[in-house]
């Protein structure tokens, strides 16, 4: 999984993906928002690899970047049931 970040006028936003065989899942938005996501296939004409690696440049470029895991917080919620 890849994890990237932005701060932004509105808020922080992310953009995120994973593979899960062989399904290349992509999802971004805002934090504190549901977001959208899409999911990526290879084809004949179209590695989904190289799809999701132009993408995350494309986000790199726009500013996106990791944060380290030291630096994550951990949000810990309680539902009594």
């Amino acid at each position: 999984m890849i994890k990237l970040y932005r701060k932004w006028q509105d808020g922080i936003h992310y953009w995120e993906t994973w593979d899960h065989d062989g399904v290349h899942t992509i999802h971004w938005g805002k934090l504190g928002e549901r977001g959208q996501s899409k999911e990526l296939t290879n084809s004949l004409f179209r590695s989904a690899t190289k799809a999701v690696q132009a993408q995350m440049e494309e986000k790199k470029a726009e500013g996106y970047q990791e944060i380290p895991v030291e630096e994550h917080h951990v949000l810990i919620i309680e539902h009594a049931v």
